[in-house]
């Protein structure tokens, strides 16, 4: 190579290597914007839904009294306990699901 052309491709490769220099700075940023944690909503919302589902099979399944009896019983219950009865208090989802379902798998009644 001559002296010419050795100095247009160290000029060159410089052009190339500032170039990916500011690529990795704007993937970067882009990268923290994001946050770079992605919530699958959908397989949330599904869980979601089936944590109800099968909350209403409970009430469903032992009856309403019996249901807010039992989470009733607790005397002086510690700290997971207290957020279970929270999470497991039938709530209006909860018994709207129970009123659909119910004429499905008890038809007589």
């Amino acid at each position: 190579m001559t002296e010419a052309n050795l100095d247009e491709f160290r000029q060159r490769l410089k052009e190339l290597d500032k170039q990916e220099r500011r690529r990795r700075v704007v993937s970067a940023i882009r990268f923290g914007a994001r946050g770079g944690l992605r919530v699958p909503w959908t397989t949330l919302l599904y869980v979601v839904f089936v944590l109800f589902l099968l909350k209403a099979f409970v009430v469903l399944r032992i009856g309403e009294g019996e249901y807010r009896q039992q989470l009733a019983a607790y005397e002086d219950p510690a700290l997971g306990v207290k957020i279970g009865m929270l999470v497991m208090k039938p709530d209006p989802v909860t018994l709207k699901i129970r009123d659909i379902v119910e004429p499905i798998l008890r038809p007589g009644r």
